[in-house]
């Protein structure tokens, strides 16, 4: 019942983290799988599926026994390559590496937060599974947020006045606010946090989130029903999953923007306010819109390299490269450009990386066993992607080859399909269309008839529906195809009601040139030939190593439960 993947955050790429946990219970460290030397552990396959959400046991069986077949073929692969020596020429670059570190150490941080048990994801629940009603004001900054707050303390009945006032939230301005049902991961972390531990009527102090100041007055709170509790921990899971991702992740960078000193350089901010002001009067000038920030072409080459921010053990982050990325982070308009903490912050997910690396250097990641084992992952990987290479670069399709399969699979993969053009007479009403059909088959022209259809588009176009193909129009098309030129057909009913129709032409089946689909064959042939080569190559080199795949192993260790048909 493991939770859904999350797109936020994608510097931890989850789908990467299949090698190793630093504690295992005894079940979880048994082998699931082994290609020579390859190995995955129980363990280690539970973190490829980290923020993953599953119907039921079937498919969390389902889903893992694939993957672990498509693993076993691409880890023998990876041993023939081995095998051939490989490996002597594949190398992981440092950014590849960096990229590695990052994602154990923030593995192991989130590892280490997550508890699954019932008893804590039901505590979890009571607090953060309400529905909320609320009602909030958000604000740009501290001191402005501590004055509304404490106008707000003073008058709560006022609070709907408060919100039309002063927030910032255009949302907020035209609903004054409110919240009707808040569910938790709507909003961020802090406000939920706050958010789902007030009890009705009260008013909280400023809430800081990256999206401002918020003050939250709780209207009503209506609390989870935890009676069926099975039935709803795949959706307590997710949303735990995510919570406690969220909250890591910020937590994390809110240490390294304090660890790291970051400190704005007044000089540096002095000068670009100078800048801005002048841009300003030049535009007031000249009638055009008042910027509100620099652009890069702004600033002289000797202003742009001036130290902005200073960071420990880090070069300087520039005037050029605040003004380069402060767009790039999202700032919401009417943001002040030289607020201190919105330039630390664009400084810090700017050099982020540095940051998280150093740090996970210090704390000795790389010298981890998961840190090893990521990185002979991926090694096996290029090895495994520059066999696969080399193969393919000697398969030839001929052009033999490529007509004869042309041919044998002209009709209907490289074909124009039968079209029949179909005009119609619509009713609304089945004896209708069958009085039409009667009078059709005494002599009258399906002509003379067509103005009783309720279709206006086509009635002065003699019913006419062009030319369908299969797929079209559905069953008219199905009945059309029935049918000789010339001859009618029907009730055919549908939505719209019941359609007479008369075929009025068919023009067959026709295959298109060879030339036109020449490379989408012959690459498809090579891919063919590819996949026999490899599936040869791998049943063969089983022989010569130990490989397995252990169902039964996984059968039992589901984090869903028992499969429906296991004893």
């Amino acid at each position: 019942m493991r939770m859904h993947k999350i797109g936020i955050l994608t510097i931890l790429t989850l789908s990467g983290l299949i090698c190793g946990c630093s504690d295992h219970s005894r079940n979880n460290d048994k082998i699931v799988l082994r290609a020579g030397d390859y190995k995955i552990t129980i363990d280690q396959l539970n973190w490829q599926y980290l923020g993953t959400t599953f119907k039921n046991p079937e498919d969390e069986f389902e889903r893992k026994s694939s993957y672990l077949q498509k693993m076993l073929v691409a880890q023998i692969v990876a041993e023939i390559g081995i095998s051939k020596g490989i490996d002597k020429q594949v190398f992981l670059d440092s950014a590849t590496q960096a990229q590695i570190l990052l994602n154990v150490a923030r593995q192991k941080m989130i590892k280490s937060k997550l508890d699954y048990s019932e008893s804590n994801l039901r505590k979890y629940w009571a607090k953060f599974g309400a529905r909320l009603k609320l009602k909030q004001i958000v604000l740009d900054n501290e001191n402005q947020a501590n004055y509304v707050y404490n106008l707000a303390k003073k008058e709560p009945d006022k609070f709907d006045e408060l919100i039309s006032q002063y927030s910032i939230e255009s949302s907020s301005g035209r609903t004054s606010g409110v919240f009707d049902s808040l569910r938790t991961g709507i909003m961020l972390w802090q406000f939920d946090e706050v958010a789902f531990n007030m009890k009705p009527g009260e008013i909280s102090k400023p809430v800081k989130t990256r999206a401002g100041w918020h003050i939250i007055k709780l209207l009503e709170r209506r609390e989870p029903d935890l009676t069926n509790f099975a039935a709803i921990r795949p959706d307590i899971e997710s949303a735990y999953f995510k919570w406690t991702f969220t909250k890591t992740i910020e937590e994390y960078n809110e240490y390294l923007l304090k660890h790291d000193g970051y400190e704005v350089v007044d000089n540096t901010v002095k000068m670009m306010k100078d800048k801005l002001d002048s841009l300003q009067n030049a535009d007031r000038q000249k009638g055009d819109s008042i910027r509100t920030f620099l652009r890069l072409n702004d600033l002289p080459e000797e202003q742009s390299k001036m130290p902005l921010v200073k960071i420990r053990s880090q070069d300087d982050f520039t005037a050029y490269d605040y003004v380069g990325n402060y767009k790039t982070r999202g700032i919401r308009s009417g943001v002040d450009f030289f607020d201190k903490e919105v330039i630390k912050n664009v400084a810090f997910y700017w050099r982020n990386g540095a940051s998280s690396k150093m740090e996970a250097i210090r704390n000795k990641i790389d010298q981890s066993r998961e840190y090893k084992d990521q990185i002979e992952e991926k090694r096996r990987l290029m090895i495994n992607q520059k066999l696969v290479e080399i193969i393919n670069d000697t398969i030839t399709v001929t052009d033999q080859e490529a007509r004869q399969f042309y041919e044998e699979n002209k009709y209907p993969d490289f074909s124009e399909p039968e079209k029949i053009r179909v005009s119609e007479i619509l009713v609304a009403s089945e004896s209708e269309a069958r009085e039409l059909l009667d009078r059709l088959e005494k002599g009258t022209p399906f002509s003379h008839l067509v103005g009783k259809t309720i279709r206006p588009d086509i009635k002065n176009k003699n019913g006419d529906l062009g030319y369908l193909v299969m797929g079209d129009s559905g069953v008219i098309y199905d009945e059309a195809a029935k049918l000789a030129v010339g001859q009618y057909g029907g009730p055919v009913k549908s939505h719209a009601g019941y359609s007479v129709i008369m075929v009025t032409d068919r023009i067959p089946q026709r295959a298109l040139p060879y030339e036109k689909f020449e490379i989408e064959i012959k690459s498809s042939l090579k891919k063919k030939k590819l996949k026999n080569i490899l599936d040869n190559l791998v049943e063969e080199y089983k022989s010569k190593i130990e490989n397995f795949l252990d169902l039964e192993l996984l059968k039992s260790n589901l984090v869903t439960g028992k499969l429906k048909d296991a004893n």
